[in-house]
């Protein structure tokens, strides 16, 4: 047993300090633990924001070229009526907490992702939350996309009359995975397998995906990386010949619903984010002891 310092404190007063200072290093590991997992999941859905809202942009300037070659005239109105501004793309006010990412940064970067909070925000988030609606009206009333030609067949576990409306959002508990081509693969499966799970969503699908090259001679068919992240999906599908369209298409033809083939009820238990985050966690460990292992072979 360690001695308490001369004329300081009691053994007593040591002991109990002892103590508070161990449980005190378990709570600010654990809060390190809880702020990698929110910047985790921060940044996946930046990721998922950033690729509807760009699908959004193209597909505004698509519809004011196409009008711009028969009425030039209207389509300049249109095009100046209907902008979307930059920074509001990457800036949200929830709870008095201003949240934003910069878009031209990269990935994992320190200003990838702010947060910050201050009575100037509390004070302005119900003026914040006014704007970016007004700024999103127009958008999905008159800008959502309809069915893309290249994943016409692409269907959701939902009925069809809860999809009939493209302008409507479901709730997101309602949101469900799409039904992709490589059909599904169970989370029973993949436990102890190399596959990075991956999140997609967008107004109306919502699931996790692993990925795999369809290509026999692949050498590296398996993503045990975010397939999304730095076109990694796009890059390595374009160089074993296969063609990609956009995350969609991608998503449809090359990628697996991760399901747990479990029920509660009667009804089909959903795979949470928790499961996830802690299988891609196990992954990445399992990735590091195998760099370990490389690097201490003898040469």
């Amino acid at each position: 047993m360690a001695e308490p310092p001369n004329n300081e404190m009691t053994e007593e007063e040591f002991e109990a300090k002892a103590r508070a200072e161990l449980e005190l290093t378990e709570v600010k590991q654990c809060l390190k633990e809880a702020n990698r997992t929110f910047r985790e999941a921060a940044i996946n859905a930046v990721d998922a924001f950033k690729a509807h809202s760009d699908h959004l942009e193209s597909r505004r300037t698509e519809i004011i070229e196409r009008l711009g070659r028969q009425y030039p005239h209207i389509a300049d109105e249109l095009r100046q009526g209907y902008l979307i501004p930059d920074n509001s793309r990457g800036t949200h006010v929830s709870r008095g907490i201003l949240f934003s990412y910069k878009p031209q940064c990269e990935r994992g970067s320190e200003t990838f992702i702010e947060t910050s909070l201050s009575s100037h925000l509390l004070d302005n988030a119900s003026n914040c939350q006014e704007d970016s609606s007004e700024i999103r009206k127009p958008l999905l009333s008159k800008l959502s996309p309809p069915p893309l030609k290249s994943a016409s067949n692409i269907r959701t576990t939902e009925s069809d009359d809860t999809l009939g409306k493209p302008c409507s959002r479901p709730r997101p508990s309602r949101l469900r995975p799409i039904k992709t081509t490589q059909g599904t693969i169970k989370t029973s499966v993949l436990r102890n397998k190399n596959y990075w799970i991956f999140e997609y969503r967008n107004i109306h699908t919502s699931g996790y995906y692993i990925l795999r090259c369809p290509s026999d001679d692949c050498p590296n068919p398996v993503f045990s990386k975010n397939p999304l992240c730095e076109d990694r999906a796009k890059r390595h599908l374009q160089k074993c010949g296969h063609r990609i369209g956009n995350v969609d298409d991608l998503i449809y033809h090359y990628a697996r619903t991760v399901v747990t083939g479990k029920k509660d009820n009667g009804k089909k238990r959903e795979v949470t984010s928790t499961w996830v985050q802690n299988h891609n966690r196990n992954l990445l460990s399992r990735m590091e002891e195998n760099l370990k292992g490389e690097n201490l072979r003898e040469i």
